[in-house]
């Protein structure tokens, strides 16, 4: 590569640029990061915990039935939601969804050392979060859309 520098040419070399063995490099010193990456994913028990690669669950979320109070949904999965003015729920009034639970480690909040986040999509299309950090109280529910 030819470089122009206030009117002076420079040449560059692969090496010169960290990128000496770009041609030569051998599989044993590749980077096998992606490798790992894809074995991880392909055994889902390993990386989700309790979500299986199996045919009715694949990497969905498991469903953990009907809410009451939204403050209650702290373990990893889908929860359904109808009534009118539940607990904690990001709107008042009569409303209809599901609640999408994530946890950082393991698979419940455990008000000690991990994160715990909640979306909820109503039937009226809106979509909302909030989340919840080791002993801390719940955010506010945000309106994405």
């Amino acid at each position: 590569m030819e470089t122009k520098l206030k009117n002076q040419s420079i040449t560059l070399v692969k090496s010169d640029v960290g990128l000496g063995n770009v041609d030569n490099t051998s599989d044993a010193t590749k980077n096998s990061a992606s490798a790992t990456l894809t074995n991880k994913l392909l055994s889902a028990t390993t990386v989700y915990g309790e979500l299986t690669n199996t045919e009715n669950d694949g990497f969905y979320p498991k469903f953990r039935g009907t809410l009451t109070d939204f403050d209650t949904a702290i373990s990893r999965g889908e929860y359904m939601f109808a009534g009118t003015n539940i607990p904690h729920a990001p709107t008042t009034g009569t409303i209809y969804g599901i609640v999408r639970v994530m946890v950082s480690t393991g698979n419940t909040q455990n008000n000690t050392d991990n994160w715990c986040w909640q979306e909820a999509w109503n039937t009226s299309g809106n979509y909302y979060t909030r989340s919840k950090v080791n002993s801390g109280a719940w955010t506010s529910w945000t309106q994405r859309w």
